[in-house]
């Protein structure tokens, strides 16, 4: 592979574009042993490299669900096929994609749908389910309102124009970055897992670097977190469409699921809600995840209108 100073912008986003068709194509699985190792290093040659891998399967998203013969599975964490003849369109068209500038524009998701943006800057964005934020791109600054949800940003770094992530009262402005950012009322959490940010509300300013997060709360009070790698991958498996347990609460498992899928599930009895799980599960699968806690509580589980219930007969 060439040296990153003599490799073009379409040479990158032509391996952009065969690496989002390959994992496309493995349906959700994981590559080849062989293949994920390249793919990884393919990553790890340069930063550029993560940014223009988030456009591609942005592109990839457009390009088969405009397309009248796409098929899209009835599940609501969504994927798309692209047929190998048409990866040269793809690579050609993404020159095009990146160039245009879309201004101030609105982005939502539904319940159970999962959203790669591409931004014109050359950052990118993953909009989980149920979220809403705004997008503002100028020649002098960069502006992201997120008014609800959350939303794991891959910043491409222009210290000439700042990304600034507004979420209520608090701002958050890249250093040149990969962060998260989650709304839960009057809460707000930040999550660090390249680089650093600047997060502010009212007179707290904090620096934020890799594995760092903080919670700010209604008293503006900041509780601050340190994450080992493990953990940190676990908070951001929702990216991929997973949720990995590790102790938390069925309550809050629950919480995710119901966000993420329209069928439901609940508890009979409050009370199972403390029962503490561990595992990884498909956010996409709400049945197969109830039933495993039915199981794991040795309770009873039954369907009903709408979804599942644990804990009656």
């Amino acid at each position: 592979m060439q040296q990153e100073g003599q490799k073009s912008a379409a040479t990158l986003e032509a391996e952009a574009a065969v690496w989002a068709a390959r994992l496309d194509a493995a349906g959700g699985e994981d590559l080849p042993l062989a293949q994920r190792a390249q793919f990884e290093a393919w990553l790890d040659e340069h930063p550029r490299h993560s940014g223009a891998f988030l456009r591609a399967q942005a592109l990839l998203h457009l390009a088969t669900a405009a397309a009248p013969a796409a098929q899209e599975t009835p599940r609501p964490l969504r994927r798309w096929r692209l047929a190998a003849g048409a990866l040269g369109l793809l690579a050609a068209s993404l020159a095009a994609w990146v160039a245009i500038d879309p201004g101030a524009q609105t982005y939502t998701t539904t319940q159970g749908e999962l959203r790669r943006l591409a931004l014109a800057d050359g950052s990118a964005l993953t909009l989980d389910a149920a979220s809403k934020l705004r997008v503002d791109l100028d020649e002098d600054a960069r502006k992201v309102r997120l008014s609800q949800g959350r939303a794991l940003f891959r910043v491409a770094h222009n210290a000439a124009r700042p990304f600034r992530v507004q979420a209520g009262l608090v701002t958050i402005t890249d250093i040149g970055t990969v962060f998260s950012v989650t709304t839960q009322g009057d809460t707000v959490n930040v999550l660090v897992s390249e680089g650093e940010v600047e997060v502010r509300r009212g007179a707290v300013v904090l620096r934020l670097t890799a594995g760092q997060g903080v919670r700010l709360g209604k008293d503006g009070a900041p509780v601050r977190m340190g994450l080992a790698a493990p953990a940190l991958e676990r908070a951001l498996a929702w990216t991929s469409g997973r949720i990995e347990l590790d102790g938390e609460t069925l309550e809050s498992a629950l919480g995710e699921f119901n966000r993420h899928n329209r069928a439901t599930i609940r508890l009979a009895h409050p009370a199972l809600g403390r029962e503490k799980f561990y595992g990884a599960f498909r956010l996409d699968d709400p049945e197969g995840f109830a039933r495993a806690a039915a199981l794991g509580l040795n309770a009873p589980m039954r369907a009903e209108d709408g979804g599942w219930v644990i804990g009656a007969k």
